[in-house]
């Protein structure tokens, strides 16, 4: 696809879509279930939820 300059790694200058849990392991991501642990949300590289809360709508 030819775009492994802008997306496919964690690097400076690349399109970040992360995803950032309140948990200490990923395992206990089973143990979680009906709670939400998300803490950040970064999409398209900019802060879309923070703490938990909505900041900015993509």
């Amino acid at each position: 696809m030819k775009r492994e300059d802008r997306i496919g790694s964690i690097e400076a200058g690349k399109q970040a879509d992360i995803l950032i849990l309140d948990i200490p392991t990923y395992e206990d991501i089973a143990y979680r279930l009906g709670e939400n642990p998300v803490d950040t949300v970064i999409r398209h590289g900019k802060i879309s939820v923070q703490n938990g809360a909505v900041i900015q709508e993509i």
